[in-house]
């Protein structure tokens, strides 16, 4: 009899359980079905935290390099805005415009990356903001959903930054085309602190290997006819180029020859 005794009680026990277990079930399984149909909630600090992953990812650092570009964090908003305006730009930027001397820049000038609790797929924007409308600013944008990993929003980050470069647009062609070619080199290649490619001068000599002949040439031709304007800053790109063109014996149809017999009987 103690044997059985104890064989009810452990029943009553069991019954206890379950009883206890049925009154809060329901609340749980659904609470935790709920739970996964959206995005989890993430507090400011965590928002910041992945717009923080992002900036120091090595896309987005070194592009810091090239665009001293303006940042803004928006917890609430879930929003990470990026202002590449090129008066902004680095010396590398300058050295492009100085050198090249583009007739349009056309490219947006922000980047806005927004987190979304309310999509299960990547959304890209190009339009001009309609904050900016009296500036003029144009936007590029990305809106990510929350659930994301931080893999994949560092691969969608990177996938905005292509877009951006994409519809970038110097006016000449093989201005745009050699800029996309730079940015692209320099961007997407490479570790985070690898600075191969992020002087104007070095993608320069790089570019001129691979494009075509007449492009290479016209390319070479503006490059010295704008040396002239201000000899002193741009002396030693030239020199650098000079020196890849040599090395690597890069054929510019005779465009450093006519420009030495220019110069021998110019002033």
């Amino acid at each position: 009899m103690k044997k059985n005794k104890r064989r009810i009680n452990t029943f009553k026990n069991w019954i206890l359980a379950r009883d206890s277990a049925s009154r809060i079930a329901p609340v749980s399984k659904y609470y935790s079905f709920l739970e996964n149909e959206g995005a989890p909630e993430l507090s400011r600090r965590e928002i910041l935290a992945i717009f923080d992953t992002i900036d120091d990812s090595s896309t987005f650092y070194k592009l810091h390099k090239i665009f001293d570009y303006g940042k803004y964090k928006d917890a609430g908003k879930r929003e990470f805005k990026l202002s590449t305006n090129y008066k902004n730009s680095s010396s590398e930027i300058r050295s492009f415009i100085d050198c090249l001397s583009p007739t349009r820049w056309d490219s947006r000038n922000e980047i806005v990356i927004t987190l979304d609790p309310q999509i299960s797929e990547p959304l890209f924007s190009d339009e001009k903001s309609e904050d900016n409308l009296t500036t003029g600013a144009r936007v590029i944008g990305l809106s990510i959903p929350m659930s994301y990993s931080k893999k994949q929003i560092l691969d969608e980050c990177s996938k905005l930054v292509d877009r951006w470069i994409d519809g970038s647009n110097w006016g000449e062609k093989y201005k745009t085309d050699f800029f996309k070619y730079w940015m692209k080199a320099f961007l997407f290649t490479g570790g985070k602190y690898d600075n191969f490619q992020k002087s104007f001068e070095s993608a320069f000599v790089e570019w001129l290997r691979i494009s075509p002949k007449d492009d290479a040439s016209q390319a070479y031709l503006d490059l010295l006819n704008n040396s002239k304007k201000d000899k002193l800053r741009i002396k030693d790109i030239i020199d650098h180029v000079n020196q890849g063109i040599k090395e690597f014996g890069i054929d510019l149809n005779d465009v450093q020859g006519g420009d030495r017999l220019l110069s021998r009987f110019g002033s």
